[in-house]
């Protein structure tokens, strides 16, 4: 019996017999179109005699194996012979069961094998091994007697076998959600989630899970390591154990779920996540086993040089490491991402199997220690700098952080929260990190004169308490910058000085202290210069303009903005070309146009996203959702304030979250929705100062004036009583208000307001209205428009300012909304909608 997708023993199966249907239902192909497509090509080639799909227990491996054997079985005369060698052994075995299976009879004199050899080499065949582990023997035997008739082997292990000639496709898990996955459409575009959705519909009619649900569903998939085997069996018990219910359960025996083994009937059984690990555990080298237990500290992933530091000897030659990580690789323990440079991680159920093996030998501290080191190195002086690009995870960071406070070590303390704080900024200082952050000070409070060490990581305790909803009054804040810059001055570091003028000039819409802020960019301009530091001339040039511009010099805002965004270009200084072209972007309500060189807003949005810079997808969110808010755009202004929620709640950047609600409100009052519009507003009055001081005249004037009018519209006494209940809601309600009030305006909008034609918008209408069915954004229109035009995902990327995986996420999200199977149906419903109209050429 197979490990995941038994098959009877020594069948023969034509060409024309042999079905996906024999081997189970259409899940088999779930998710799987790239191996597919892999294992049928290497099938087709006449120079590659074995292939070999590699997967653990519950990979579906076998199922795959079956359906890639479907698609080449009518270029077979021999046709496709299936078996499972679990109950065979040695040459005679295999030769009995072929024979079996082939029916075939010998004449007297002649050996059953000859007679094998014979029928074998007039006919190309294929078969189809399953379990082939531990196996190498009769797979070359088989492999001796298809080679003259043109036959080849299809193999599933665990692992490749390493016999000559084999190509190996690897059978990872299913496509999970990402963490940061925050909304229904997110979670059901993973594999692993569409999975469990059809087969738990399948198990019980009445399941129709809601967002709630949707989430407890992603997270049952991640902790089930995205295997098919392992989902299936979970969501067909759903009518017993709801999502949530089974992550309880996880909680309670982790290793225990089940995987399913076999896809018919007579041959289903499970067995448990914990054992499956355990066998293939039980075949890893001494060193495999070592790197194993020790990663499993590891909460994230890690190039192959924190695998080095956390999980070899100091003794270990390289090679001995290579060849313990490609042990596990081989065995799918140990999984790979990334294509420049590759990164390691372990499977959820894998670490929880290696942590028990780690504690069982009493390394926790010892591997607790090479993570902490290997972190401490590998963000050394990130905490110099705004921006970080360290190759470790937050979880890892703030393992490594709890570590050394646990052990006492406050200068390592000290050191670590600040190199973390530029992640923080740009990812999430959530109440744990803000805790530890404020523990390492507490460490060295008495400490006089504070250290350097002490100094930067209060300049970034500053800077990032700025953005927290309880951030202290605006004056205190500003006293606060001034101190720890003249701290700064008192040393002799010129680096430290330069970060705590950067930190007070980027306070200075919490601060409203813009002459400090104006002082500080003008002697960071000076020292930055003096000491020849291009990272932060560049910086202190466009935040220049940015001064210039709140101060009405708007042609030397223009000119400091455009010689900051050359710089940046100059040497791709990612992280200052957003905000610099930002600045330029927004001069245009002067009437000053940018150059023509400066990035699009759409191409600024696309650069954050690749480089999941939160803090720069902040900035252009927000301008962008208040852009359209100016060009009466209020679907796109939704669209981008609810993504704008999002960055600013998984941020904890509440500044963020105010920009997003103000744009909301006058979203509400563009729909004249007065008492929702007054309840928005209270909800940054208190915060109104900031918010109008980010912006320059023009712009602060007219969203002064949309708001005056909104008062006078619903009445003075009306409005007030609507904004005085506002202010009572805190933060996350707010965020949450929000977003429920945006998500029922945008479904019960129409998806006209960027259309072309009076026929697009009438069929647009017709649609949202009897039809029911959920709109498509703007930016889905755009997307569906070019596609229907012919354009590839790389020109339609080119030309919105996206990126290609950005292209595929609309399409395939206007597809599910269409409930259209492609590019060709979505098409014909641009075209039968009015959307497109055909050229007289057509």
């Amino acid at each position: 019996m197979s490990g995941d997708g038994a098959i009877t023993d020594g069948a023969r199966i034509s060409a024309s017999a042999l079905t996906v249907g024999a081997w189970g239902s259409a899940n088999v192909l779930l998710g799987r179109e790239v191996e597919l497509r892999a294992a049928v090509g290497r099938l087709r080639a006449a120079d590659v005699p074995l292939v070999t799909l590699t997967g653990r227990e519950g990979s579906g491996r076998t199922s795959l194996g079956a359906a890639a054997l479907d698609m080449v079985a009518p270029d077979l005369p021999g046709g496709v012979l299936v078996l499972s060698m679990q109950a065979l052994a040695g040459r005679d075995g295999i030769t009995a069961a072929l024979a079996t299976a082939l029916h075939l009879g010998h004449a007297p004199g002649t050996s059953m094998e000859a007679a094998l050899a014979q029928r074998l080499g007039q006919l190309a065949t294929a078969v189809l091994f399953d379990d082939a582990d531990e196996r190498r023997d009769e797979v070359q035997l088989l492999l001796e007697l298809l080679r003259p008739g043109g036959g080849r082997v299809l193999a599933t292990a665990r692992r490749p076998l390493e016999l000559p000639g084999e190509h190996v496709i690897r059978v990872a898990p299913l496509g999970l959600p990402p963490v940061a996955a925050t909304t229904s459409e997110e979670i059901e575009r993973s594999p692993a989630v569409r999975l469990y959705l059809r087969q738990a519909s399948t198990a019980d009619h009445r399941f129709a899970p809601d967002a709630s649900q949707l989430e407890a569903i992603a997270e049952v998939c991640r902790r089930l390591d995205g295997l098919p085997g392992a989902i299936e069996l979970a969501a067909a018990r759903v009518s017993v154990l709801s999502p949530r219910t089974f992550l309880r359960s996880l909680d309670r025996y982790p290793l225990e779920a089940g995987i399913r083994q076999g896809r018919r009937a007579e041959h289903r059984g499970t067995n448990a996540m914990g054992a499956a690990i355990a066998s293939i555990h039980e075949t890893l080298s001494p060193d495999a086993a070592t790197v194993l237990r020790r990663l499993s500290i590891l909460a994230g992933d890690a190039p192959l040089d924190g695998v080095e530091q956390v999980a070899a000897d100091p003794d270990w030659e390289p090679a001995r490491l290579l060849d313990a990580v490609t042990d596990l690789v081989d065995c799918h323990l140990l999984l790979t991402s990334g294509e420049v440079e590759p990164r390691f991680h372990l499977p959820v159920s894998v670490r929880t199997f290696a942590r028990a093996r780690l504690e069982a030998v009493d390394e926790v501290g010892l591997a607790a220690a090479r993570r902490t080191a290997w972190c401490r190195q590998a963000v050394s002086g990130a905490g110099d700098r705004l921006e970080s690009e360290a190759p470790v995870s937050s979880e890892d960071l703030i393992a490594s952080l709890r570590w050394l406070l646990d052990a006492g070590d406050a200068d390592g303390a000290l050191t670590l929260a600040a190199d973390c704080s530029p992640r923080w900024s740009r990812e999430t200082w959530n109440p744990e990190t803000r805790r530890l952050h404020e523990a390492a000070l507490a460490m060295s409070a008495d400490e006089t004169p504070p250290s350097r060490t002490r100094i930067r990581a209060d300049i970034w305790w500053a800077r990032l308490s700025t953005e927290r909803p309880d951030a202290p009054p605006p004056t205190e804040q500003g006293a606060s910058f001034r101190a720890l810059v003249e701290l700064a001055r008192g040393t002799p570091d010129r680096g430290l000085l330069l970060l705590a003028l950067a930190c007070q000039a980027l306070a200075m819409p919490m601060t409203q202290d813009f002459s400090g802020a104006a002082a500080a960019v003008q002697e960071g301009a000076t020292l930055s210069h003096e000491v020849g530091d291009p990272y932060w001339s560049t910086r202190f040039l466009y935040w220049s303009g940015m001064i210039a511009a709140r101060f009405r010099d708007l042609p030397a805002a223009a000119a400091l903005g455009a010689q900051g965004l050359s710089e940046a270009l100059a040497v791709n200084d990612r992280s200052a070309i957003v905000p610099a072209a930002l600045l330029l972007h927004g001069l245009r309500d002067a009437g000053l146009e940018p150059p023509p060189w400066t990035p699009s807003p759409d191409a600024l949005l696309a650069l954050a996203r690749a480089d999941e810079d939160r803090l720069a997808q902040g900035w252009v969110l927000a301008f962008m959702a208040q852009r359209a808010v100016d060009d009466d755009m209020p679907g796109d202004a939704l669209e981008r304030a609810m993504e704008l929620l999002h960055v600013g709640q998984s941020s904890g950047a509440w500044t963020v979250c105010l920009i997003a609600i103000a744009v909301i409100a006058q979203v509400a009052m563009g729909r004249r929705e007065w008492q929702v519009a007054g309840h928005l507003t209270g909800m940054f009055t208190r915060d109104l100062p900031l918010l109008l001081s980010v912006q320059i005249d023009e712009a602060r004037a007219r969203f002064t004036a949309r708001l005056l009018d909104a008062r006078m519209a619903a009445g003075p006494d009306a409005w007030d009583r609507w904004v005085e209940a506002g202010s009572r809601v805190g933060p996350t309600a707010a965020v949450q208000e929000a977003r429920r009030w945006a998500a029922s305006a945008q479904r019960s909008s129409t998806i006209s307001e960027a259309q072309a034609t009076p026929a697009a918008s009438a069929a647009a209408e017709r649609r949202t209205s009897v039809d029911g069915e959920e709109p498509l954004t703007t930016r889905e229109t755009d997307v569906l428009r070019r596609i229907a035009e012919g354009d590839s995902n790389k020109d339609i990327a080119r030309s919105l300012g996206m990126s290609p995986k950005t292209v595929m996420h609309h399409s395939m999200s206007i597809y599910r909304k269409l409930g259209v199977r492609g590019r060709s149906e979505a098409t014909a419903w641009a075209f039968r909608s009015g959307l497109i109209t055909r050229s007289a050429d057509d």
